[in-house]
């Protein structure tokens, strides 16, 4: 279900919110497309994460991206302005989440709804992502394909906005043993069963083994502990992970 919108109706124009899933989207983005966007440009599905966005939440995540990436993040000025954001649209604005189907995408997805609900009145939120499930993602659109996902664009129902705050609320407790039950007694969609299978595998199970780790020293051994063409092979087998190549190094030393 798809809303359009006049070109000239000024008034409406300015309730569109576009929530854009990077800045390689951003570049891409069909100027033809009405509205203003936002850049979501975090990576919740890694390190500490606060439920309301504020100070604490700011200055933990800059210290933790930091951390991650082993140089200043200029967290203040490029990713806070644009969660900010989120806190203040206009009552009955209409948003956009452009979101892909991979874990890291998926964890943003979770939360930006979350925020965008605490904070606002009356929102009406649409998911617009790639038709194939596939990991090429947006990459994969020129500018006239991501106006027809525009035009595809979902309404998330009352009762699917219900279940995604519960898969959030269950992701955020990354406690194995949880996971597996949610998994198997909620019913859930393919797509987001195996996100959170994928994230189960990121944690330790009763014996103290980690499954992606095994996956990562794998693909070591078969890459002769060369780490670029191990992030290639990584990519291509476990794309529904979304790893950027900081995140994958991390991984990788670890293994």
């Amino acid at each position: 279900m798809t809303a359009k919108y006049s070109k000239n109706t000024q008034s409406t124009i300015s309730k569109i919110i576009h929530i854009l899933n990077g800045d390689a989207l951003a570049e891409r983005f069909p100027s033809s497309l009405q509205g203003e966007y936002i850049v979501f440009r975090e990576l919740l599905m890694d390190g500490p994460v606060l439920e309301d966005l504020g100070p604490d939440f700011y200055k933990q995540r800059a210290q933790y991206i930091e951390e991650l990436i082993q140089a200043p993040a200029d967290y203040i000025k490029l990713v806070q302005p644009e969660l900010e954001k989120l806190k203040s649209l206009r009552r009955g604005a209409v948003v956009y989440l452009w979101f892909e189907y991979d874990l890291f995408c998926q964890v943003n997805y979770w939360y930006c709804i979350h925020w965008l609900q605490r904070y606002n009145e009356d929102v009406k939120l649409y998911w617009v992502r790639p038709q194939d499930y596939n990991w090429l993602g947006f990459g994969a659109y020129d500018p006239d394909g991501l106006v027809e996902l525009y035009d595809e664009a979902k309404l998330l129902t009352d009762e699917e906005l219900r279940q995604i705050k519960k898969v959030r609320e269950c992701y955020r407790t990354r406690a194995y043993d949880q996971l597996t039950q949610f998994i198997s007694t909620e019913g859930l969609d393919k797509i987001t069963k195996r996100i959170l299978e994928a994230d189960r595998d990121r944690l330790e199970n009763a014996e103290g083994i980690v499954s992606l780790h095994k996956i990562v020293a794998e693909i070591k051994v078969e890459a002769k502990d060369d780490f670029g063409p191990a992030f290639r092979l990584f990519s291509e087998r476990y794309g529904h992970y979304g790893l950027g190549d900081l995140q994958f190094r991390r991984l990788y030393n670890q293994c």
